[in-house]
């Protein structure tokens, strides 16, 4: 009986380990399936923002597009796309952008760092004299003007335009040109621009003058923002830099034909440190007379190396009076007819150090990432231009050019980049034709209902401006195919590295035999169809059997290709199938004489008459 008692004590002891056992594996189970569900709710909650990611990334995808630059461990640089929503900019998210800091009235050379400004890139046109150029914009984008000239600029623009030697160095210009220009186009989509004296003055009289204009295109609500924050700089920069009075740099003017003299203490010598002859807006002489039309700036490049010439070294130099301010320092005759002013600055030193002037030209060339997987040939023509609905659709962007007739124009590059021949014609073409160059469309509105341009341009373009980083075009010297009608010099062109250009060259095969492939107006495979052509206004007559009536399909009156292999002229008019369907619809014989009707807007020989008819 006790060794049971004792039994049955020792089962109680141990009872309480056996419950916390159990309970310790329940807990544990607990535990497990506590983490199970945890587990579960973060997948879930993870592919929850994995699929919001991807919903996020498809909606910016349709969003107008951004150009950055990439610099990847300073290794080579590449343009990319960037998304970016636009409806949700505000002025704050602007505070750390760049403005441009040039000045609005002197264009800078575009390098390829320089010609991205706060994520878009700056267009920029050249006009020769009396050029007619269009600046345009995609739809839904306005005109934003950085800056602008007309005139001369020798030191910081091309100077394709001037027909002037590398001495040359005269700026002559008026700010008056960029308030113009801003006036006529900025917030707008697109304006024409008359590179004239009609329209700016004449700032330097007697000589070639050209217009340069940089500008950006953008939303018509980031412009706001951006005017908001960004403003031109118009500030009337001084041609030689302000000295302050603590300075030891000594600065005078002379008006002319006054004497000039400058003089140092004994054992003192001068060094010339900035001057020119000519025109400053900032410095005028007393009693002098202006008209309005003189320039704001006119001066050489020069000055300042030739007073050095004059006077470096010496204790005392003198100049004396008009003309030897032009024949004895030998200065360039600039701005005739205006008064003019001799400014220097100058030091007096002990010993003489001699100043040199370098232009030093920035040799360092930008390694520009290969993108030889992602090239991508054109699929347009490049004969026929569409449309541009985004500049950004390939590895670089296309850059745009529209000039009227009896214009010259500079196609033109960043510095470390070259020219790519997108597409380009010299007439009319429909999809891209300007009304602002229809110049004679008050006389015959029926003129914009015709399209002419000869494959010959393209080459004559390509050879001229391909791989090049800038290039002088004169439509004047351009195939012309309707010499009786207003025309205009279209082009579209991508600045791409020498590497990229060569490459994407050699695997779009672009050349004439593509006009195989071009588009005819009457091109239908119906086997009841019936065709015909004649040459030269050859008498026709469409006829139906059986009391069948004539359906005309459609008409061609001009010139093609396809009926001339050695004949690279494209002119005719969209309304000659409309023509032919009223005078012969409905009949069943119609003949065709008098070939005035179809108006024949092309100025080549051989011109054809096609036609498709059915008998109904």
């Amino acid at each position: 009986m006790k060794v049971e008692q004792e039994k049955l004590s020792n089962e109680m002891k141990d009872q309480p380990e056996k419950s916390s056992f159990f309970t310790f594996i329940s807990k544990k189970f607990a535990s497990r399936k506590i983490r199970i569900l945890t587990l579960v709710c973060v997948s879930n909650l993870l592919i929850f923002i994995a699929l919001a990611i991807i919903f996020i990334h498809y909606s910016l995808s349709s969003k107008k597009s951004e150009i950055s630059v990439l610099k990847s461990d300073q290794k080579c640089v590449q343009l990319y796309v960037e998304n970016l929503n636009y409806d949700e900019i505000k002025l704050e998210n602007f505070k750390n952008k760049n403005c441009i800091s040039q000045s609005a009235y002197e264009p800078q050379l575009l390098s390829y760092d320089t010609s991205i400004s706060n994520q878009n890139f700056i267009k920029q046109v050249i006009a020769c004299n009396n050029a007619l150029v269009l600046l345009k914009c995609l739809k839904g984008q306005t005109i934003s003007l950085i800056s602008a000239y007309y005139g001369l600029q020798t030191s910081n623009s091309r100077t394709e335009c001037l027909n002037i030697s590398s001495s040359f160095s005269l700026n002559c210009y008026n700010i008056d040109s960029f308030e113009k220009i801003e006036k006529l186009c900025n917030e707008k989509n697109s304006c024409l621009v008359s590179a004239s004296t009609r329209f700016f003055g004449d700032p330097c009289s007697g000589l070639e003058k050209q217009m340069v204009i940089q500008y950006q295109c953008k939303e018509s609500n980031k412009t706001l923002i951006e005017d908001q924050q960004c403003k031109n700089n118009k500030i009337l920069k001084p041609i030689c830099p302000l000295v302050n009075n603590s300075s030891e740099i000594q600065q005078k003017i002379w008006c002319e034909p006054s004497n000039m003299i400058i003089e140092c203490p004994k054992n003192k010598l001068i060094k010339v440190m900035c001057g020119f002859y000519g025109i400053d807006a900032n410095y005028e002489c007393p009693g002098t007379f202006k008209s309005g039309s003189e320039p704001s700036y006119c001066y050489s490049q020069n000055s300042t190396r030739k007073i050095m010439n004059s006077c470096d070294g010496k204790q005392k130099c003198v100049l004396r009076g008009d003309p030897n301010f032009v024949i004895g320092s030998n200065f360039e005759n600039v701005c005739a007819g205006y008064a003019k002013i001799l400014f220097v600055q100058w030091q007096c030193q002990d010993e003489l150090t001699e100043l040199l002037i370098k232009e030093v030209e920035k040799s360092e060339k930008v390694n520009f990432c290969q993108f030889e997987k992602n090239v991508k040939c054109p699929k347009s023509s490049p004969f026929y231009s569409e449309s541009i609905d985004n500049i950004y659709d390939l590895e670089y962007p296309i850059y745009e050019q529209i000039a009227c007739q009896n214009s010259k124009i500079v196609l033109s590059c960043p510095k470390e980049l070259n020219i790519f021949i997108y597409s380009v014609y010299y007439g009319k073409q429909s999809p891209t034709f300007s009304q602002s160059c229809n110049l004679d469309r008050d006389i015959n509105e029926e003129n914009s209902s015709h399209e002419c341009y000869s494959l010959n341009t393209y080459e004559a373009i390509r050879d001229m401006c391909q791989n090049k980083t800038s290039c002088l075009v004169n439509t004047n010297n351009l195939p012309d195919v309707c010499s009786s009608q207003s025309k205009q010099f279209y082009v579209q062109y991508q600045c791409m590295p020498e590497r990229d250009l060569e490459l994407k060259d050699s695997r779009c095969h672009r050349d004439l035999n593509l006009y195989q492939n071009l588009t005819f107006l009457c091109s239908n495979s119906d086997n009841m169809l019936k065709e015909n052509f004649v040459i030269n206004n050859t008498r026709v007559n469409i006829t139906c059997e059986n009391d069948k009536k004539i359906q005309i399909v459609c008409a061609y009156y001009g010139s093609h290709p396809i009926f001339n292999n050695f004949n690279n002229n494209i002119c005719y008019s969209h309304r000659t199938t409309e023509i032919l369907q009223i005078l012969c619809n409905s009949r069943t014989s119609c003949e065709i004489e008098n070939f005035q009707i179809f108006k024949n807007y092309c100025s080549i020989e051989n011109i054809v008459f096609y036609y498709q008819f059915k008998c109904n």
